[in-house]
């Protein structure tokens, strides 16, 4: 199948929500040192740093202590949740939870060394949480390379969670055949998408796997979506269309996002997307305007 990018026709808002939401992207910079970056935007294309830029939770766990690709999830109660990549070579990822997105609590270190991955890891990276409204827990993927692999040969893997203080067994979530990373999964008209990046060194594009349920089996592999030298794919939900955001790497960097209703026929919404300087992927969410105040207050 070929993937087809048609340019934006119509300026009207990517989403109609209620008026008192705003957008908040989660970020970090150069390697991930200072820790966590937040923007916002009203709109899903100009995005603004908050806090003029500055950190809002320095990294304290994992032996490198990076906070690389941090992704957060709001419970039903309010309840902010964070997981991030620690370092290139770790053993598991860092958690943090918040009620206000200032104040955190003590990071910890989730090791993932266990079930299908006990004879031990190269790697952690990009861990993203997905929340299963049906069973109430979450869903925690990210992608690692076995001790017993080639290096960077990355798998899929998964574990659920309800509180963050218990873990299901690893299980392998999905394996293409080839080495993949940077796995985020979206609810979609009943099923489950999951979009990752094929990381084979003539690739580095973003495909699509789907599924019945958020942990598989997922099926074979889509098309290639239309962009390359792309990574960390961030979705949204926006009205009725599904917003895909991802990292261009390769020369000039920039970040860029497609727009599609039915995951076929892409917009192409580069010309329209404008971030701070120096953003990374990370996850993207909804707050409402009363919690923007206080976060634009600091």
């Amino acid at each position: 199948m070929l993937w087809l990018i048609v340019p934006l026709l119509i300026a009207q808002p990517l989403a109609s929500r209620p008026a008192d939401s705003v957008y908040l992207f989660t970020s970090f910079r150069d390697k991930g040192q200072d820790g966590l970056h937040l923007a916002w935007s009203r709109d899903g294309l100009t995005w603004t740093a908050l806090r003029d830029g500055a950190s809002f939770l320095v990294p304290k766990v994992g032996t490198e202590k990076l906070m690389r690709d941090p992704c957060i999830a709001r419970s039903p109660d309010g309840t902010f949740h964070m997981v991030w990549t620690t370092g290139w070579k770790e053993q598991g990822f860092g958690y943090a939870r918040s009620d206000d997105l200032v104040t955190w609590s003590e990071q910890r270190f989730i090791p993932v060394e266990h079930g299908v991955l006990a004879e031990g890891v190269r790697n952690t990276w990009a861990p993203e949480l997905f929340y299963d409204e049906v069973e109430r827990r979450y869903l925690i993927v990210w992608s690692s390379t076995k001790k017993s692999q080639v290096e960077k040969d990355h798998r899929l893997y998964a574990m659920w969670t309800t509180d963050f203080e218990t873990f299901s067994e690893p299980k392998l979530l999905y394996d293409p055949g080839y080495r993949c990373i940077d796995g985020v999964i979206l609810k979609h008209h009943g099923e489950y998408v999951l979009f990752f990046k094929d990381e084979r060194e003539d690739q580095k594009v973003i495909r699509m796997a789907r599924a019945d349920q958020p942990d598989g089996p997922y099926g074979e592999p889509s098309e290639p979506l239309p962009l390359d030298g792309v990574e960390g794919p961030s979705v949204m939900r926006l009205g009725e269309r599904v917003v895909l955001y991802v990292d261009h790497y390769r020369h000039p960097r920039h970040y860029t996002a497609m727009a599609s209703q039915d995951l076929k026929l892409w917009t192409d919404l580069t010309e329209e997307i404008h971030f701070p300087k120096g953003h990374r992927h990370g996850s993207v969410m909804s707050i409402d305007a009363a919690m923007l105040k206080r976060l634009q207050g600091l």
